[in-house]
């Protein structure tokens, strides 16, 4: 009823502006777009459940893929939290996935992440690593299951002072409970800075909960 007496208050607008009045004009006008941006909200909150639209949830692998496509949009939602916190902290960005396999890249500079030696802190580069490694198994997950790392190993073998970074990790082997990964880290150059080897279990049901 509300809206029917607005809408009939729009429709005087038009008769004010053959008479000249102007300020009666503006006033319902006002009134007029006030009620549309107002009301119009509430009724799509008021409709029954069975008359509203919800985006399923898509899995990891898609919604990356959506995320690097560029094609990401706000209905779209995954089980897992993606962008991670750690991934913001650091800006470490996504930049090829595939089923079990990803790349993540960082802009590693010792003025950000120096350690006390001049050089880019290894535990930087670790973290990574393990970002690259988590994104990799992610991607293998199903809603209602998790995963966590049980063991990781890391060799350096050549300092970094500036330069982007890119880990790339794959399985070297993949189970149901247990997968092995294996990450390069390499420089601008090409070259490996670390090897990370680690082992990785998913987790079903009660223990996939809140993890």
């Amino acid at each position: 009823m509300q809206i029917k007496q607005h809408y009939r208050a729009g429709s005087c607008t038009e008769q004010s502006k053959q008479t000249g009045t102007d300020t009666r004009n503006k006033s319902v006008m006002v009134e007029y777009l006030t009620t549309v941006l107002l009301f119009v909200p509430v009724r799509w909150i008021i409709l029954p459940a069975n008359q509203i639209c919800i985006m399923p949830k898509i899995s990891v692998l898609d919604y990356l893929r959506h995320q690097l496509a560029g094609t990401l949009t706000a209905d779209m939602e995954t089980h897992l939290k993606y962008p991670t916190a750690i991934s913001r902290t650091l800006s470490f960005e996504i930049t090829a996935i595939d089923h079990g396999t990803a790349t993540v890249v960082i802009l590693a500079d010792t003025e950000l992440h120096g350690n006390q030696q001049g050089t880019v802190h290894g535990g930087l580069i670790c973290e990574l690593a393990d970002a690259a490694i988590g994104t990799a198994h992610s991607t293998l997950m199903e809603e209602g299951q998790s995963f966590t790392s049980i063991e990781l190993k890391i060799n350096f073998y050549r300092p970094v002072w500036k330069s982007k970074l890119w880990a790339i990790a794959k399985p070297l082997q993949s189970g149901r409970t247990i997968t092995h990964y294996i990450c390069e880290v390499k420089n601008e150059e090409g070259k490996v800075v670390a090897m990370v080897t680690s082992t990785v279990m998913t987790l079903y049901g009660d223990k996939a909960a809140g993890r």
